[in-house]
């Protein structure tokens, strides 16, 4: 499965998606479905928001992948305060893996300004392969 998704990630990198959209793209895939749109939409959380400043995408991506998964299919999620539990755990566990060691959350702290280069877009290719994988663990703990 790890090969499965590394081979998946760098597919849709490759295709021009960011940390943000494979992530989402990726919880798409999950639940089976193609929503264009959505991973549009998302690519506004890229590079801290647009604003390169801002919050990691892969942590934004993650968050919003949870939301995706954890909702019912209606406007909202079935258990919003399952979801803030769920959020809150991601969140300490990308600042505690990738805050800590960069030291901060943001795509600045995290990239520095070699966004693009070869080394970073390695990093941040693992990041979201990690952060994948802890979403999916949190996820699998609070079916």
């Amino acid at each position: 499965m790890k090969d499965e998704i590394l081979i998946r990630v760098a597919g849709l990198a490759e295709q021009g998606l960011n940390c943000s959209q494979i992530l989402i793209q990726l919880g798409l895939d999950e639940q089976g479905r193609d929503n264009p749109d959505l991973v549009r939409a998302i690519y506004a959380l890229a590079h801290g928001a647009g604003f390169y400043g801002g919050t990691c995408g892969a942590l934004t991506g993650a968050a919003c992948f949870l939301a995706l998964l954890a909702g019912d299919g209606s406007q909202g999620p079935d258990d919003p305060e399952r979801l803030n539990l769920m959020l809150s755990e991601l969140g300490d566990w990308f600042d505690r893996t990738y805050g800590t060691k960069y030291g901060g959350l943001s795509c600045q702290a995290i990239a520095g300004d070699e966004v693009g280069t070869p080394e970073i877009k390695q990093r941040c290719g693992m990041i979201v392969i990690k952060t994948y994988d802890r979403t999916m663990e949190i996820l699998a703990e609070n079916s």
